[in-house]
């Protein structure tokens, strides 16, 4: 662990998949809004991620490979550390306050990636539910520091979106349909997610001659995985009102999905914050979603359509998630139900996703959680500059000890000299 700050300079190093299309990528992005947001000195410092894409220049212009200020801000989970030391090296560790920013899944932390707390001062987690998952082991503080959301207003309707297919074709919004949308990333596991729980929820909330309602799946990185691919192909293909779009998206276009459809649905078996949900409760929608996790730190039953569920074993090793850990199976039929309330009662169901928005502007807002990064920070380098004061008193303590030491073992030089010079006196005496 740092034992001190070799520059106690106020601010913050990001250090993050802050070019990245995927989640982290878009933590990242959001703990640095908060940070101007809370009027924070900071330094950007980017990692390109070898298996999503790296498309998004919103901070491209900030990007430095120095890191000035007393804290490095590591936005990225446990298991990434070493791929870090490998690129960026450990001296951009040394003589720095270190917190590292993970989300976890499960209630149970994995064992083997426990020795890296040794790299980290703190850690921060967007959730309780993380937060009590890692402070069982954590040898450091754990801190909540949720993520921010804002943004952009859309004026893109349905009819001017251009989505890429993935093939270098592209798709457009079904017209005059009413849409229920879901993403996930497959590198985030399809166990987890449960893209096959959505799925049969639709079809049994809705006929398959129903014409008037559309399940739109947006996916990514289906290509490492074709077999999982297949059984979600085969889940739908009874269900000619679902459609896929299989490709990488830029964020504008993910926020045209958003804002272009009618409600969003997550039956996810366990989440670390739940972005998407956020996100689509930012831009005032219907909300349908697993009543377990992280989600719940923001979603309740004012402001959302909350799922039940029954928490079940993980039945086999799933990525990171092991055979044996807890997680949730989310009520297909009351979501069916759900999904059949917000289509034929939508005027009500908009009331409560307008609710949900003025809370995720209110309670998400980069100014918010810019506040307590601030508050955060402050009480950080008060502790360094105490620890600092503490350090130089022991140092002068010491060299006081030191000194001391020096001068009687000086003085006991001269008695010996003394004592000596007494002896040999003494014997010219006596002869």
């Amino acid at each position: 662990m740092i034992d001190k700050v070799n520059t106690p300079l106020f601010g913050i190093n990001v250090v993050g998949y802050i070019r990245g299309e995927f989640g982290l990528g878009e933590s990242s992005r959001a703990q640095i809004r908060s940070i101007k947001a809370g009027d924070i000195p900071h330094a950007i410092c980017n990692i390109d991620s070898t298996s999503h894409g790296n498309g998004d220049n919103t901070f491209t212009n900030e990007f430095t490979n120095e890191n000035p200020y007393a804290i490095n801000l590591l936005n990225f989970n446990a298991e990434a550390m070493p791929e870090f030391l490998d690129n960026i090296g450990e001296n951009y560790l040394k003589g720095k306050y270190n917190i590292g920013y993970w989300a976890w899944e499960l209630p149970t932390f994995p064992p083997e990636w426990e020795w890296l707390f040794q790299y980290y001062d703190e850690i921060w987690v967007p959730s309780g539910y993380c937060a009590e998952a890692l402070s069982v082991v954590s040898p450091v503080p754990i801190v909540k520091i949720m993520h921010s959301i804002n943004l952009p207003a859309q004026k893109l309707t349905r009819e001017e979106t251009i989505i890429p297919d993935g093939q270098g074709g592209e798709t457009h919004f079904p017209k005059d349909k009413f849409i229920f949308l879901f993403m996930f990333d497959f590198h985030s596991t399809l166990a987890r997610k449960n893209p096959l729980g959505v799925i049969e929820a639709f079809k049994r909330a809705f006929r398959s001659n129903n014409q008037d309602v559309t399940l739109m799946i947006k996916f990514s990185n289906s290509k490492h995985y074709p077999a999982e691919l297949e059984l979600v192909k085969q889940a739908a293909k009874s269900h000619p009102s679902i459609q896929f779009i299989d490709a990488r998206l830029p964020k504008d276009v993910v926020n045209a999905l958003f804002y272009n459809s009618d409600c969003y649905v997550s039956l996810h078996r366990a989440e670390g914050f739940g972005l998407t949900m956020a996100e689509a409760m930012y831009y005032g929608k219907p909300v349908i979603a697993t009543g377990y996790s992280s989600n719940v730190e923001f979603m309740n039953t004012g402001n959302s359509f909350l799922v039940q569920y029954d928490l079940i074993k993980v039945v086999k090793d799933s990525g990171s998630y092991k055979k044996g850990n807890i997680w949730a199976d989310a009520n297909v039929e009351h979501a069916a139900a759900l999904m059949h309330y917000v289509f034929h009662n939508y005027q009500a169901a908009q009331q409560v996703g307008l609710r949900g928005a003025r809370e995720m502007k209110e309670i998400l807002s980069p100014l918010t959680i810019g506040k307590k990064i601030r508050h955060r920070v402050e009480h950080i380098m008060s502790k360094i500059a105490l620890d600092s004061q503490q350090n130089q008193a022991s140092e002068l303590q010491a060299n006081a000890w030191k000194q001391t030491a020096q001068e009687l073992q000086e003085e006991l030089r001269k008695s010996q000299l003394e004592v000596k010079q007494l002896k040999a006196k003494l014997r010219l005496i006596q002869v």
